[in-house]
């Protein structure tokens, strides 16, 4: 299950990490609020695949 959550975390940062620079590219969103939305996003994946 550590391996597994793990996995959803890195998952979790990349999407992250993409949304953020097309968001910022498109609009130029606050980077903290985006970033926010995205690990509240992988916790309940998280907590899903468990």
């Amino acid at each position: 299950m550590a391996h597994g959550h793990d996995q959803a975390t890195i998952d979790g940062g990349v999407f992250a990490n993409y949304a953020v620079t097309n968001l910022m590219k498109a609009k130029r969103m606050d980077v903290r609020t985006l970033a926010l939305s995205g690990v509240n996003q992988t916790v309940h994946q998280s907590d899903l695949q468990i």
